[in-house]
């Protein structure tokens, strides 16, 4: 595997990761006013960090998802497996 095609975990770039924004879409309240459900859609709101030349950088970061995670530890027991082999098992 070339480094060019290597994967790894990356951190997402931002100064207020996972802030979101709640949009009210609905209130259902009860019969004295209280509120029993709330129905919102919902958006990221994080800030976008710059790097040394003030230009915005856009790095998501690694998916937290299983699909990608298992991609990423698969390439790298295969790579660590290739090494062995190409060392003998050193």
């Amino acid at each position: 595997m070339s480094e060019e095609t290597k994967k790894e975990f990356k951190n997402r770039n931002s100064s207020k990761t996972n802030h979101r924004i709640l949009n009210v879409l609905n209130v259902s309240r009860n019969d004295i006013g209280e509120i029993e459900e709330l129905i919102v859609s919902v958006e990221r709101c994080d800030d976008v960090i710059a790097d040394e030349n003030n230009s915005e950088v856009e790095n998501e970061g690694t998916k937290l998802e299983a699909e990608t995670l298992n991609e990423i530890i698969r390439e790298m027991i295969l790579e660590i497996k290739n090494k062995s082999v190409e060392t003998g098992g050193e």
